[in-house]
């Protein structure tokens, strides 16, 4: 096949760079116009109005008091007796008291 002539275009010194007008004023390139409205067009729509810009706030989530937890206080108590020597009697005690704040009381910090 035969080779393909390259097409003189700008050289690598002018890649991207505008062209100069030599002399004269850069011609003025065509604003499009607006198009009018037609009296039986403007009359069929209603009209938008914008609405001012409210702010809306958000209600804030209300802080649930979860309900007080309970107090859990266990003791262990074992007694250990010798009524007679080489005779022995562990006793083992448990009590458990669970206390329960009052919600109506404050709690201090």
């Amino acid at each position: 096949m035969a080779k393909r002539k390259r097409q003189a275009g700008p050289s690598a010194s002018r890649r991207g760079k505008t062209r100069k007008v030599s002399g004269k004023r850069p011609t003025k390139r065509p604003v499009s116009k607006k198009a009018k409205k037609s009296s039986k067009a403007a009359g069929k729509r209603p009209v938008s109005r914008a609405r001012p810009n409210t702010a809306k706030t958000r209600a804030s989530k209300k802080k649930r008091s979860s309900a007080p937890t309970p107090q859990v206080e266990t003791e262990i108590v074992d007694v250990v007796e010798e009524p007679l020597p080489g005779l022995l009697t562990v006793t083992e005690l448990e009590t458990t008291r669970v206390i329960i704040p009052d919600s109506d009381a404050e709690e201090e910090k």
